[in-house]
């Protein structure tokens, strides 16, 4: 009795799992009244898809979140795409950014934790575009394909 258990919670995991890594193959359907290609306003309409696939980690004591994130995008405009932006907006709340300046400037004083303090934010390693890596150059916070 415990075997046939332990096999219906596994393949019930293996088939939440599966559906869960393909939801957007479902989404992007033509059998999806609610997907924007299947009402279109107007002929010439497109917007782009994302789907993104985040797994993380929380480490209470050093108060890290480690993790990794799978982003599938889709370039449905008519025009070749040659930047991709990454809006890191962690990375804002540094002692050093940008936003604390401003905050600064107009007599607001921030509170950085131990992290934000050394500069840290979001930090990005790697970025592969379908199987080789793309560098990381100039700017760390600027891409090009």
């Amino acid at each position: 009795m415990a075997q046939k258990k332990l096999f219906t919670f596994i393949i019930l995991l293996a088939t939440i799992s599966a559906f869960s890594q393909n939801e957007f193959i479902d989404y992007r359907s033509q059998t999806n009244s609610l997907y924007w290609k299947n009402r279109k306003p107007f002929a010439d309409y497109w917007q782009q898809d994302v789907h993104y696939n985040i797994k993380a980690q929380l480490n209470d004591t050093t108060d890290i979140i480690t993790g990794h994130e799978e982003l599938t995008y889709w370039n449905n405009s008519p025009k070749e795409l040659y930047v991709v932006y990454f809006h890191l907006y962690n990375n804002a709340q540094t002692k050093d950014s940008y936003l604390a300046d401003l905050y600064k400037n107009n007599n607001y004083h921030l509170k950085f934790n131990k992290y934000r303090k050394d500069g840290k934010g979001t930090e990005v390693v790697k970025i592969k575009i379908h199987d080789p890596c793309v560098d990381l150059y100039p700017n760390p916070f600027f891409y090009h394909t």
